[in-house]
């Protein structure tokens, strides 16, 4: 009797450990989804495709989700954006891809361009390492807006908030036979050097890079996104190099 006793004592504490571990598992993977919801705030960093993305200081507000986990290369997105008031002042871009075969990614063609205040390429190798960075400005107002592009103009609208043309700041691309993490960080130009009267808002082409040779306020701006940037890379490369061996 007292060994069937101590037979149903352990049974019984392991159905309650069993389900603790389900309510554990429950909170856990509800929290995540909860983090990745349209309007959720997150501060510090996010996680995203298993990795832990480093944020700018601030309470940041998810305005786009978008996952894609079938096929060989399963993709996470989330976009981000930061607030002044009623103006949209910062923006983040997160993508991560998975490729499932463990073959690598083809070179990333956007690690340098003429219209790029900045670029450093350490590595862009096919089916290997890849990691490279870059200045530049990013246009809110494409003729064919992106899915992403679309939605912060949606929730902008919806939220009665001034939306910039434009963007400035720094990407980031990184990639191992395993995953590839693309992040963009963007500071509206608006609030940091006023617009002329005539033009109203700033503009992609008031800030590729020879619109900025040509004015000392933007270079001097440009110049503060190039040491920021500088300081952040090693930050992204460390969260991505954690958990793909990148």
């Amino acid at each position: 009797m007292a060994l069937a006793g101590v037979c149903l004592i352990l049974s019984l504490t392991r159905q309650r450990v069993s389900v603790a571990f389900l309510l554990l598992a429950i909170t856990l993977f509800y929290g995540a989804a909860r983090a990745l919801e349209v309007g959720a705030a997150v501060e510090g960093t996010i996680e995203i495709g298993s990795l832990n993305v480093p944020l700018p200081n601030g309470r940041w507000t998810v305005y786009y989700v978008s996952e894609a986990p079938e096929g060989r290369f399963p993709v996470t997105k989330v976009g981000l954006l930061q607030t002044a008031g009623k103006a949209v002042k910062q923006i983040a871009y997160l993508r991560v891809a998975r490729n499932t075969r463990r073959g690598g990614f083809k070179p990333f063609d956007q690690c340098a361009s003429p219209q790029y205040y900045f670029s450093e390429t350490v590595s862009n190798r096919i089916g290997g390492a890849q990691n490279c960075w870059h200045v530049r400005a990013e246009t809110l107002a494409a003729d064919t807006p992106s899915e992403r592009q679309t939605a912060l103009a949606n929730y902008a609208k919806s939220n009665g908030m001034f939306l910039p043309l434009t963007m400035i700041g720094s990407r980031f691309h990184l990639a191992s036979r395993v995953a590839a993490m693309r992040v963009s960080y963007g500071w509206a130009p608006d609030l940091i050097i006023k617009a002329p009267a005539d033009k109203k808002a700033w503009r992609f082409q008031d800030w590729t890079a020879d619109a900025v040779a040509a004015d000392l306020r933007k270079k001097a701006v440009m110049e503060k996104m190039k040491q920021w940037g500088s300081a952040w890379h090693p930050k992204v490369t460390r969260a991505f190099s954690g958990k793909t061996g990148g």
